[in-house]
Order: C-alpha cells, then sequence, then structure tokens
C-alpha cells in the first residue's frame, strides 16, 4: 500500500506520469529482486517477537511484531512487519521461476515486504531517500 500511496503522491505533485506508475507497479518485484540480487551490497540484520507464522502452498508467511532492524549506519524500529518467503524452485501460476537470483537460504529465496519499514522511512524524515530509492526503481522499471 505504501508504494501505492507514494506513486499517486507523486502523480499529484507532477513527478511522474500515470502510465509509469502502472508500470512500476508491474514491475516492482522483479526490479526488486534484481535490484537486491546485483546492487546491494550493506547487510542487514534484524530481531523481532515472532506472532504469527504459516506454510500454505509453499509459501512461507511470518508475521514479526515490533521489529528493529540494524544497518550499517542506522537502526529503525516498526510496528510489524510481514516476511513472506518461498522457494526459488517454487513457480508461480503462469510458470515463471520466482526470486531464482536471490540465494539459497534455509526458506529458499526469500522477498521481504517492509511495508511498515517504508512507513517509519517516511515518518522518520527520510523522504530524499525514499524518493531516490523510487527513482531508482523508476529506472530500472523502464529499462525492463
Amino acid at each position: 500500500m505504501c508504494l501505492a500511496d507514494t506513486l499517486d503522491e507523486m502523480i499529484s505533485d507532477g513527478r511522474i506520469v500515470p502510465q509509469l506508475a502502472v508500470k512500476i507497479m508491474e514491475n516492482f518485484d522483479k526490479a526488486m529482486g534484481d535490484a537486491l540480487a546485483e546492487r546491494v551490497k550493506s547487510k542487514m540484520s534484524f530481531k523481532g517477537h515472532l506472532d504469527t507464522y504459516r506454510l500454505c502452498d509453499e509459501v512461507w508467511t511470518f508475521i514479526i511484531k515490533q521489529p528493529t532492524f540494524r544497518f550499517e549506519n542506522e537502526t529503525v524500529s516498526t510496528e510489524k512487519v510481514r516476511i513472506i518467503a518461498q522457494s526459488s524452485k517454487q513457480k508461480a501460476r503462469d510458470g515463471r521461476v520466482l526470486w531464482d537470483r536471490l540465494g539459497n537460504g534455509v526458506l529458499g529465496t526469500a522477498f521481504i515486504y517492509l511495508w511498515a519499514f517504508f512507513k517509519s522511512i517516511i515518518l522518520g524524515g527520510h523522504k530524499t531517500n525514499l524518493t531516490h530509492y523510487f527513482n531508482t526503481l523508476n529506472r530500472l522499471a523502464l529499462a525492463s
């Protein structure tokens, strides 16, 4: 939801056109996976309280309450976060292999949806970093 809200705000401000926002939403997962696999060199760790977990159709879902994310230069806390992990061997309904370039952890390849984290960035006064992040996603989406 935070991505859609941010894109709506950028359309309202005239920074992007609606067609670009649609393309970003369509290509977000692929662009994020590629960027994480190829460009991110920094490390992050987190801890929190595991509230809920489930395995359904080979997809793990974890709800972590009160997580704290530690980056090299910063620590960010939020109310809760959802982690969705799927084996890199698992295929999407349309037959594509999901996240086959992100690594081989215990759960296979994982993608972390940090909507609450993005909200913390916005509320924490880091709009410049978030704008830079979405501009990078725009370039990745246009390149694909």
